[in-house]
């Protein structure tokens, strides 16, 4: 799992029989986990900030387990991705355009 260079949001529903997540972990550039409907043990493990699988993903960026609805997972998931792409946008026009770096970054990051 940890081979998906680019995974920023990870959204598993309805997996009943899902106890852990991979052992080899997730990908650093993660930003954002959803689990729901999931088995009970690894559902507590998120929910309540501990044990072992928690404990390997605790370390990732920004991600959360987050217990809303679906709907409001996928704003939340939405703001992930839109506020990444203006950081990376942000970053590659400051390479092109090195004398306007510092106006660029900061009118994206407001």
């Amino acid at each position: 799992m940890v081979n998906f260079f680019s995974l920023r949001v990870m959204i598993i529903q309805d997996c009943p029989e899902l106890v852990c997540l991979p052992e080899d972990g997730l990908p650093m550039t993660l930003n954002f986990l959803y689990l729901s409907g999931c088995h009970p043990l690894l559902e507590e493990q998120f929910e309540w900030q501990h044990g072992v699988e928690w404990e390997k993903y605790a370390v990732l960026p920004s991600c959360f387990y987050a217990g809303k609805s679906m709907e409001d997972t996928e704003d939340i998931a939405d703001e992930i991705l839109l506020e990444n792409d203006m950081i990376e946008w942000s970053t590659q026009t400051s390479l092109l355009h090195p004398t306007d770096s510092a106006a660029s970054s900061s009118s994206f990051l407001q």
